[in-house]
């Protein structure tokens, strides 16, 4: 272990290094220049600009409803499941190995209870939250 002067040495080394090497990397705080002179554009050039950004739109919306079938929705479910499946036994042989021999049952039993809770609190809060936003948007309508 180190001392407390070593560790402010070593801390204000690390410090005064920071600021050589920070403001010669470019990276430092600069204010912004006032613009001087405003920029005139005419209408004809927004026109054209606007008329293109809608093309773009369009294209990237059918390209977007195209893009969403349901095999691509149903591929997201099952990798989805999968990982979720991994999860569990993977935390619990995870915290099995920090635990002694004789206590790795307990622990991996511990990892799979908290995540049925975790699980349950999450229906639970999440059908919370679904039941207040509908009673919300019924008064509002």
């Amino acid at each position: 272990m180190r001392s407390g002067s070593a560790r402010f040495l070593l801390f204000a080394l690390c410090l005064g290094l920071c600021s050589l090497v920070l403001p010669s990397a470019g990276l430092t705080a600069r204010a912004q220049t006032p613009i001087t002179a405003a920029i005139i554009v005419p209408a004809a050039a927004d026109a054209d600009r606007i008329a293109a950004l809608e093309k773009q739109v369009a294209s990237q919306t059918a390209a977007i409803a195209n893009a969403q079938t349901a095999g691509d929705n149903g591929w997201m479910l099952v990798s989805a499941a999968l990982v979720l499946m991994m999860s569990g036994p993977g935390l619990a042989l995870f915290y099995g190995g920090l635990v002694r021999k004789k206590n790795v049952l307990g622990t991996m039993m511990q990892t799979f209870a908290m995540m049925a809770v975790v699980t349950v609190l999450w229906a639970l809060v999440l059908l919370a939250r679904v039941w207040q936003w509908k009673r919300l948007h019924r008064r509002a309508w």
